[in-house]
């Protein structure tokens, strides 16, 4: 539904997403963080923001945001 709405890059916390959908032949990326502590991901949104920038158009990356 995304990629149907005009969406290129997903984000989500969902570590299972890429088991749970079929992902293939989709053009979405898809950026998945470690943590839903937004706290923690604003303290890290240039990582966030530079791993949404580096994408590739169907690509899947997951992004490890550190406890401190």
């Amino acid at each position: 539904m995304a990629e149907k709405a005009g969406f290129d890059v997903m984000i989500t916390t969902d570590k299972g997403i890429r088991y749970q959908q079929n992902l293939a032949g989709l053009r979405l990326a898809l950026v998945v963080i470690n943590t839903n502590d937004w706290t923690r991901i604003r303290r890290w949104k240039s990582v966030v923001l530079d791993a949404i920038s580096d994408i590739s158009p169907g690509s899947f990356r997951e992004i490890e945001i550190a406890l401190h």
